[in-house]
């Protein structure tokens, strides 16, 4: 277990001395949560003055060797006073500690190892104050003994280790003032003999002989906290194997302890950690279930004695947990370190008492151990988790929640024009990327964010119908992905009503020629003749008499009223004509033709055509294809062609009448 940093959240049991750089939150508020293996776990009052209701961590999670083999066991504090939070673990193979010191940002410069005894295994490692240097220590433990490693202060510690009787199978620690002499003591859990042993510190570094305190089966893992409010600490112990209990023992305040008092939890306690879960300003206290996949919860009634147990799940064998304010809602969270499915769960706090269902995020092979600190100096707290099985400290750093928005420039819009969207990401200004959605269809991918919170995509593709349309951000380092609502964009069929003109006329006798690209022609009032060229072209002829030419593409002419001359090119065009004497030659390509009331002559070509004429007396030939002939109300002749035809009213070469 860790020294505890400061303020703490019972300030008169110690001397201010801060161990680990605590980071400030708005409104001046501390936090500073550590956990270590077996893990035990210290708790630092959570306060907070912001709001939240979600909690994002950068994935994939960042590692960092230890250079030893098999940690065992997490510490945090700042080991070269330079406001940064540094990492030690404790290796079970190797026998040595690992320290990482950090660089403020949230990564690691590359660890530096230190033997300790190369005869035992260690289990746990946590840190302290034992000279009374307001430098920190490393106190490690493992066998039957307690190794003390006396910090100088500029991220280095001493070789010299000092190691000290702690009766037997040491895999956890807690360092505390547990005779109120302003002098750091130890509490240790004895795994194979059933106690709880309490080594009084000389403040000089040295440790007195242990006094041993019954236990229920198997301790896995101690920690400290004033459970019933007479300023004088206390202890709780998780009991594993087949116990499956928590035992309480009350402090008298002259460094010994009262027989204890067990409670029922899950199915092998590995992990036991306390923080005020219910805002009652009475501690209460958690564990992680290995065997159960859970955690319990046992809130205090302030007097020493705690609630029934209320357990829930978590990721698979959870070794460690720890509590601390994770979304900044001012609400204790919860997380454990899942040895088994390789991730974190974390459980937000609902503030009375009760967790919302865990959230997993992944992290190294085997997580024994897990701590929340404010690694990179954001003032929220991360995560980071010695790994077991891949001889690595994984680091997720908290991300700032961010929400994008989405807008239209024009909704609805007509087919072919061109529709702007604009995704805003805020809270705060993100860097990263934004991909632009039509359902499940990805029509604008990785376009980056502008320094004013924004990504813009210009299309003109989109088809007629009703578009759901999502703009998802990528999130960065700091900032976490976020999908925008769903902007619901129509897209009508383009009509001279609401086209929008690349080439205008006049309402003179005019004569326009198109680009080889796709044009929007508004010839206006006269007789005019317009060639569109190539492109899929889009037409319209008003009133007059036009004589209308168009190119290869898929084209749209709506000639209007008068006498007009309509050819189309090859491609597969749509062809209008008002009322009058029209005449229309379509191309090559599955063409639509509607001609208005009038005497009007109508061919088609090649292709599968709909040909479609007004009241009049009409002339209509379908031409090769399986074509489709609706005559109206008039004297007309129809001859289908070659093909498979339908007439309505039957004419020459016409097989069936039309729907």
């Amino acid at each position: 277990m860790n020294h505890r940093p400061y303020p703490v959240y019972r300030p008169a049991l110690r001397r201010a001395l801060t161990l680990f750089s605590a980071a400030t939150l708005t409104g001046g508020m501390l936090f500073a949560f550590t956990s270590s293996a077996s893990a035990t776990t210290q708790f630092t009052n959570v306060l907070s003055a912001e709001d939240g209701a979600e909690v994002h961590f950068a994935v994939p999670a960042a590692n960092y060797a230890v250079g030893g083999e098999i940690p065992r066991s997490l510490a945090v504090g700042d080991f070269n006073g330079d406001g940064n939070p540094d990492l030690v673990t404790a290796n079970q193979q190797g026998t040595d500690l690992s320290v990482l010191l950090g660089n403020g940002d949230g990564t690691f410069q590359p660890a530096v190892n230190y033997d300790v005894d190369f005869s035992v295994s260690l289990s746990a490692v946590t840190v302290g104050d034992l000279n009374s240097d307001n430098k920190p220590d490393l106190i490690a433990g493992g066998g039957a003994r307690v190794y003390v490693l006396m910090g100088v202060g500029d991220g280095t510690f001493q070789d010299n280790n000092r190691s000290y009787d702690a009766v037997n199978d040491v895999v956890s620690i807690t360092v505390e003032d547990f005779d109120a002499d302003d002098k750091s003591d130890l509490a240790v859990a004895n795994r194979s003999n059933d106690t709880v042993a309490v080594l009084l510190g000389n403040g000089d570094g040295t440790l007195q002989a242990p006094v041993t305190y019954d236990v229920g089966e198997f301790p896995l893992s101690v920690t400290a906290e004033d459970f019933n409010a007479d300023g004088t600490p206390d202890l709780a112990a998780v009991n594993g194997f087949l116990d499956n209990s928590m035992s309480v023992l009350l402090g008298n305040g002259d460094g010994t302890f009262q027989p204890d008092e067990t409670y029922g939890v899950g199915e092998f306690p590995d992990s036991v950690a306390a923080g005020d879960l219910n805002a009652d300003g009475k501690p209460d206290l958690t564990t992680a279930n290995a065997f159960s996949n859970n955690v319990s919860v046992l809130l205090g009634n302030g007097d020493g004695t705690f609630q029934p147990d209320e357990t829930y799940g978590v990721g698979d064998r959870p070794n460690s947990v720890a509590v601390a304010d994770l979304n900044a809602d001012g609400k204790p969270d919860l997380t454990t370190a899942n040895g088994d499915s390789n991730n974190v769960s974390v459980l937000l706090g609902n503030g009375d008492g009760t967790f919302q269902p865990a959230l997993n995020f992944g992290v190294g092979s085997f997580p024994v151990s897990v701590a929340a600190a404010d690694l990179n100096t954001d003032g929220k707290p991360d995560l980071t988790t010695a790994n077991a099985n891949s001889n690595n400290v994984s680091v997720l750093l908290a991300q700032a929640a961010s929400t994008t928005t989405l807008a239209s420039s024009l909704n609805p819009a007509a087919a072919g024009q061109n529709v702007t969207f604009t995704a805003t990401v805020t809270d705060p200004t993100p860097n990263g990327t934004v991909d632009f959605m039509d359902g499940a269809t990805v029509i604008g991918d990785d376009i980056t964010v502008n320094p004013s919170g924004t990504a813009t995509l210009t299309t003109s593709a989109l088809t007629v119908g009703s578009h759901q349309i999502t703009a998802h951000y990528s999130g960065d380092a700091t900032h976490s992905a976020s999908t925008s609502p769903e902007l619901t964009q129509i897209v009508n069929a383009l009509t001279c009503a609401n086209a929008t003109a690349t080439i205008n006329g006049t309402n003179g006798n005019d004569t326009i020629n198109g680009t080889p690209n796709n044009d929007v022609i508004f010839a206006l009032a006269g007789n005019d003749t317009i060639n569109g060229n190539g492109g899929n072209d889009f037409i319209c002829g008003a009133a007059g008499n036009d004589k209308i030419t168009t190119g290869a593409g898929d084209d749209y002419i709506d000639a209007g009223d008068g006498t007009n001359s309509v050819q189309s090119g090859a491609g597969n065009d749509t062809i209008t004509t008002g009322n009058g004497t029209d005449s229309i030659v379509a191309g090559a390509g599955d063409d639509t033709v509607n001609a208005g009331n009038g005497t009007n002559s109508v061919q088609g070509d090649d292709g599968n055509e709909q040909l479609t004429t007004g009241t009049g007396t009409d002339s209509i030939q379908g031409g090769n294809g399986n074509d489709t002939i609706r005559a109206g109300t008039g004297t007309n002749t129809i001859n289908g062609g070659p093909g498979n035809d339908q007439c309505t009213p039957l004419g020459t070469q016409c097989e069936t009448l039309a729907p």
